[in-house]
This record gives structure tokens, sequence and C-alpha cells, in this order.
């Protein structure tokens, strides 16, 4: 019997070929051989627990629907968001962009500046985003003139 030559190189952790222990009669290429066969000194691989189960990409779709950023997803998957991303990709689930907001300075007395910032500790917020909260109301329910009041 001719002895079978492979071109693999793969070697060892004493840096010996694995295909030099190998009888001649033997059609197997090292990367074939099984562990009760020959003896090689490789770790097993760690197989990673799979966090997109069926039930959880489930949940991926209910929150992408709800309007949940992929950073959300992530934390509440206990995954990273680039994860998160490609499963989605993979599945065609949408993930809706966040619309980043304009920046819009005011200029107010300091009289009522003061009382911006008194009200916004009354609700537990930032004077910033009391302001916010306020225009956006106005704006959503088109309540400008009754605002103003400007009759003088």
């Amino acid at each position: 019997m001719a002895s079978y030559r492979s071109s693999c190189s793969q070697t060892n952790m004493e840096g010996k070929s694995f295909n030099a222990g190998r009888s001649a009669g033997s059609r197997l290429s090292c990367c074939q051989l099984d562990a009760t066969s020959w003896k090689m000194t490789m770790t097993n691989k760690i197989r990673r627990p799979v966090r997109f189960t069926a039930d959880t990409l489930l949940r991926v779709r209910q929150m992408a629907a709800e309007g949940n950023s992929s950073i959300e997803i992530a934390k509440f998957m206990g995954s990273t968001s680039a994860s998160v991303k490609n499963v989605c990709s993979r599945h065609k689930i949408k993930i809706p962009r966040r619309h980043r907001l304009s920046k819009l300075v005011a200029y107010l007395p300091a009289s009522i500046s003061t009382e911006l910032h008194r009200k916004a500790v009354d609700f537990q917020t930032s004077a910033s985003k009391l302001a916010s909260r306020l225009l956006a109301a106005i704006v959503a329910s088109n309540i400008y003139e009754a605002v103003l009041d400007d009759k003088d």
C-alpha cells in the first residue's frame, strides 16, 4: 500500500505534524482523524449559548415595532447592539432610527428663567426638558394664540 500524503500542515502543540504519526495505510487526512485513532493535543471549542431563540426573536420583533432602539433591545437581551443589528438584518426586522433633535436656543429674562427652573424641580426634570415638553405641547395642540394672548 502506498502511503497517503496530505497537504495539510496542521501541527500539535509540540510542533509535530499530525500526518507524521499516521499509519501508511490510512487514507484519512489529519483533519479527518478522530480522537480515538489519533492522540491530538487540541482544546475543545467552547460553544456560546444561543441568545436569540425563537421566543427572544419574537420579543425583538415586538420591541422593534414599539420603537425601541438596538441599544435598548440589547440591554433587555443581555447582548450587544451590534449583535442585535446583525440578527435584525438577517431576519429582516426593521429597527427604527432615532431622529436627531434640532437645537433651539431661547433667551429668557432672569426672572422667567428662575421660575422655569423652580417648576422643573417640582416636576423632577431639568429646565431644558421642561421647556421642550411645553413647546412640544403647544405645537401639538396648535394653541399658539391662546398661550401668547397678545391683544394689547
